[in-house]
């Protein structure tokens, strides 16, 4: 919905540019954290009794011998590409780092873009589909969505509704 054509940012804000800010705002963070949440140590705490983690970085110890420094690569590489994601959800979505928050001379978030959010879950999505392709014989098309009341629906509705409402 967002990020496509500058018509469409057009479109949402000539709706209801309060609300789609909310959403954009509020969907972008989601990812943020999903990914910071993907890419997790397998335990979380100070020492090896902590809470177990259900991420990539588990998957590791349960592949074969055959592929295990493969994945291990992958892992690394995919925690590299979504340490942005980390430093966000650190300083701004789950703790706000006060200096930052009052504009302090703080250090400034890493910088954060679509384009690094597409490389990030590329890089998650590669370690699943060698798992995937290893023991199935398969990938799986991770960044395919379609379907019915989707995004690209509400678009249609708003631009149909916008046009009513002039010719009204």
């Amino acid at each position: 919905m967002f990020g496509k054509t500058p018509s469409r940012i057009d479109l949402l804000n000539q709706s209801a540019p309060i609300f789609f800010r909310i959403v954009q705002d509020s969907l972008w963070e989601n990812v943020l954290l999903h990914i910071t949440c993907l890419t997790a140590p397998p335990i979380s705490g100070k020492n090896s009794s902590g809470r177990k983690n259900l991420s990539i970085q588990c998957l590791s110890i349960l592949v074969d011998e055959e592929i295990k420094e493969i994945i291990s690569k992958q892992i690394n590489n995919a925690i590299e590409k979504s340490n942005f994601c980390r430093d966000w959800r650190n300083r701004h979505i789950a703790h706000r780092d006060l200096k930052l928050a009052i504009g302090e001379q703080a250090e400034p978030l890493k910088p954060a873009s679509r384009a690094k959010v597409s490389l990030a879950l590329e890089s998650i999505a590669k370690v699943l589909n060698t798992i995937s392709e290893y023991y199935m014989k398969s990938a799986i098309g991770f960044d395919s969505i379609n379907g019915p009341g989707g995004a690209e629906d509400l678009l249609y509705v708003l631009d149909e509704g916008i046009k009513a409402d002039i010719e009204r």
